[in-house]
């Protein structure tokens, strides 16, 4: 998942961005259940018969830049709350049978391709998109 819709520093509420609480439930789900947490670009497997959880952000994009004078430490105290994971390419996302999209700054680039896959999309969007309208009869879009 990329990171976007907002920026990481102190005086932005970025505990609040929905990609972030969905990171921070996902810490939570796998503290819970812990064999149900993998790494899909680490070529981990699903886990069997249960639930197998891939979320977590790649890179934090809005942070790395030198900005300020505290911001690379701030950068490194996010990546210490929420521990990178690996990219995971298109043809192995393709793989899986449930696919979370979340807005960002804008719509999501990889939305389309989605749509057009074998899996459900479970998509929290705030923007409409011009995708929506190509949805045919027997299309499930959960909002």
């Amino acid at each position: 998942m990329r990171q976007a819709g907002g920026r990481y520093l102190p005086k932005f509420p970025w505990k609040k961005y929905h990609r972030t609480r969905l990171v921070r439930w996902a810490k939570w789900y796998g503290r819970q259940h812990p064999t149900a947490i993998f790494d899909a670009g680490l070529n981990e497997t699903s886990p069997m018969n249960q639930l197998g959880v891939d979320i977590g952000f790649h890179a934090v994009q809005n942070c790395g830049k030198q900005r300020g004078p505290n911001e690379h430490s701030y950068c490194n105290t996010i990546t210490q709350l929420y521990p990178l994971k690996q990219y995971v390419p298109i043809r192995k996302i393709l793989q899986f049978k449930y696919l979370i999209v979340i807005d960002g700054h804008t719509w999501p680039d990889r939305l389309l391709w989605m749509l057009q896959s074998n899996s459900i999309v479970l998509y929290a969007g705030v923007f409409v998109d011009y995708a929506i309208w190509r949805l045919s009869l027997g299309s499930i879009m959960f909002r």
